[in-house]
């Protein structure tokens, strides 16, 4: 049995058309489903880096008296990054991404903990900030102070400061893991909306314009040149033939010669 199979790159479909200002609808369609996997996207990294300062915490023994330094550099890395990903995912956009997530959908306790971390972003980690509306303490302290001694008849003073940064809240974190569940699963419900809706739109389009159908079979999918890798690349194609899509994750490790520096794969 003869099995065929072709896949088309309709984001590269929808530049040609707006260079020529032809299929608007068709062209926003396909805007929207981009935004929405790539959202999705974000919101997925962001839930896996609140996991991964769970993890790290869970594992530390308890009885220490000092939480390690490397381990406060890494929670604090992974805090802000989830930070900066959510917002990034629902009340940020740019001229490649408008946004598609919000709060109106959210319960009011949720509402309240996107609108802190609203604030928590844009006042604290994308720019300084204490954070001081935390529910638990600020980001940052910070205190100019002067010292006076007086030793044996001698006489120093010195003016220093002192300043302490908070690398995450654990409250906070919950309250963002939370919002990052609830925000998924809101996507969730319209994502096949918008995919369906660019897929009618499309025969809406080839119905109405005879040189689109004939566009198509010039834009194939190449998952060579979409992939950073040889091995991405053969998974995805692998998995674009059997139709088997997964969660879009196409990554591979980095090969030791290139992490080590002394070289690059064949």
């Amino acid at each position: 049995m003869t099995h065929d199979w072709r896949v088309t790159d309709l984001s590269a479909l929808a530049d040609r058309l707006r260079k020529t200002k032809r299929h608007k609808k068709l062209v926003g369609l396909i805007a929207r489903a981009a935004a929405a996997g790539t959202i999705r996207e974000d919101l997925l990294e962001a839930e896996r880096c609140l996991e991964e300062i769970e993890r790290i915490q869970a594992g530390r023994n308890q009885s220490e008296a000092e939480v390690d330094a490397r381990e406060v550099t890494i929670t604090g890395a992974l805090f802000s990054h989830a930070v900066v990903l959510y917002g990034r995912a629902t009340f940020t956009s740019s001229e490649e991404r408008r946004g598609l997530l919000g709060e109106d959908h959210l319960t009011v306790p949720l509402r309240a903990a996107h609108r802190a971390i609203k604030k928590l972003r844009n006042s604290g980690i994308a720019h300084y900030g204490r954070a001081e509306h935390l529910p638990d303490g600020p980001l940052v302290r910070e205190a100019v102070v002067y010292i006076f001694w007086r030793t044996d008849g001698h006489v120093r003073d010195q003016v220093n400061v002192l300043s302490t940064r908070a690398q995450h809240k654990v409250r906070v974190q919950r309250q963002l893991k939370g919002l990052v569940r609830a925000q998924l699963d809101h996507l969730a419900l319209s994502q096949q909306d918008y995919l369906t809706a660019v897929r009618e739109e499309l025969e809406i389009a080839m119905k109405a314009d005879s040189d689109l159908g004939r566009m198509l079979p010039t834009l194939p999918f190449d998952p060579y040149a979409f992939c950073a890798s040889p091995e991405a690349a053969l998974k995805l194609a692998v998995n674009l033939q059997r139709g088997e899509l997964g969660n879009h994750s196409y990554a591979v490790g980095i090969p030791d010669a290139v992490a080590d520096g002394s070289g690059s794969p064949a």
